[in-house]
């Protein structure tokens, strides 16, 4: 087996760990309660979150959609005072979107109510060594993360984020 391919074995744990957290998330979004946010703004929202101010062609390509598709979203959400727009300040031309304290607060509540329903389920159905065995599991998990590169990456570029 080369270097470069997976084990069998480490295949089949990273199917089953992949296919359970899409499991989860999905169950998670799915059971939200009646009037919760939408997929689509809780996405507009973990992105302007997690990279600050944006304009609306940086976020569509983030989304994978047009623009023009994300006019009607973004208006609806700054209608809500959930977002505003401003003049970038390097350009001009261009307006960046930004998340208000009340799209900071609304995203956290939502964040919040997801954690705690499946903080309710782990209690409900795993033992106190199995919610052990799940701490353990979601900081290896983190891990795991950091050190997936882009598809696109060098192996030079694996290597030396591992190191």
């Amino acid at each position: 087996m080369s270097k470069s391919r997976t084990a069998s074995g480490e295949l089949a744990v990273a199917t089953g760990l992949h296919r359970a957290s899409l499991r989860l998330t999905r169950q998670l979004r799915s059971t939200r309660a009646s009037g919760a946010l939408s997929h689509s703004k809780l996405m507009v929202f973990a992105l302007l979150q997690r990279n600050g101010a944006m304009t609306g062609a940086g976020l569509a390509g983030e989304l994978g959609i047009q623009p023009q598709s994300l006019t009607r979203l973004l208006s609806a959400l700054e209608s809500d005072g959930l977002i505003c727009r401003t003049p970038d300040p390097a350009d001009g031309r261009q307006t960046l979107i930004v998340l208000t304290a009340k799209g900071s607060e609304t995203l956290a509540a939502d964040l919040l109510e997801r954690r705690h329903r499946l903080a309710d389920a782990m209690v409900r159905v795993l033992t106190p060594a199995e919610r052990d065995v799940l701490r353990v599991a979601s900081e290896l998990m983190e891990k795991v993360v950091a050190a997936i590169a882009p598809a696109d990456a060098s192996a030079s570029t694996i290597r030396n984020a591992a190191e």
